[in-house]
């Protein structure tokens, strides 16, 4: 296993004091730090958490995203009484196109971004781990989307999100009730892929985002994402014609030939991404 060379100054260069950007052989890490208010989002937070995901977009080597909070919550939603100036210039909150909505990185996201669920997960803090692929959870931990216990509406999409993955039953049943529900309730709903317990959570989710970093195609990777994307408003004749397309396209790779040489010389294929 081939561990590319990190450049440190990637990581004081993007760092700031709310927003933590790490990286590890493939793998770059994104910390929401603001663990004595639970990592509730600040407007400020929101624009540092976007160019912290640019950075990491452009940093060649990065093949795996893990999106986390520091202390007991993942996130508890937005701060609140935090002075509003308006939407940032990223974003409009009645976007005309994907390029002007809130969460579109995530969206739009070259690599696979993992949400690992460590505590408390609320509001716009559910909402930012639902736009992730993947979720992963503390076997313990509350999420809730209170929307309605509040006076509000389903925000940024979630009405749809939630849907598509939960299902109409499901997602009508959380965001009307607004009601709390714990990682394992999540997990048998399909919203949360693994749960572990708090002591050996950490452990999980490394192995679980190293072997997607290490042992999955870079290029199969992208090709799924923009799959999946498409898919949310595609015919299934139109998804089988796309999934024509691509594979006819990787079939001309670098980590496609490595695959079949891997398979047949039995042994780890070894991705270039290329």
């Amino acid at each position: 296993m081939t561990t590319p060379a990190i450049r440190p100054d990637v990581q004081s260069e993007t760092n700031c004091q709310t927003v933590l950007l790490n990286f590890d052989g493939y793998v770059a890490t994104i910390t929401l730090n603001r663990p004595d208010r639970l990592n509730a989002i600040t407007p400020e937070m929101d624009e540092a958490l976007r160019r912290a995901f640019e950075t990491a977009f452009a940093h060649s080597p990065c093949r795996a995203i893990v999106l986390t909070g520091a202390g007991r919550g993942f996130c508890s939603g937005a701060e609140r009484g935090s002075p509003s100036k308006g939407p940032p210039s990223h974003w409009q909150p009645i976007p005309a196109s994907l390029d002007q909505f809130r969460f579109n990185y995530l969206i739009e996201s070259p690599v696979p971004v993992i949400a690992a669920i460590n505590g408390a997960a609320i509001g716009v803090g559910l909402v930012l781990a639902c736009y992730c692929d993947i979720r992963l959870a503390v076997q313990d931990v509350k999420l809730g989307l209170p929307y309605s216990r509040l006076g509000l509406v389903a925000e940024y999409g979630i009405a749809k999100v939630l849907s598509d993955l939960v299902g109409q039953s499901r997602a009508r049943e959380l965001l009307l009730s607004g009601r709390q529900f714990k990682a394992q309730e999540a997990q048998e709903m399909g919203l949360v892929s693994h749960i572990a317990p708090a002591e050996t959570f950490d452990q999980m989710v490394k192995e679980y985002v190293t072997s997607l970093a290490y042992e999955c195609s870079p290029v199969a990777m992208r090709a799924i994402r923009r799959q999946l994307h498409a898919a949310t408003h595609q015919d299934l004749l139109a998804c089988a014609a796309m999934a024509g397309s691509e594979l006819e396209a990787i079939r001309k790779t670098n980590d496609y030939t490595e695959a079949l040489n891997a398979r047949r010389d039995k042994r780890p294929p070894m991705f270039t991404g290329t």
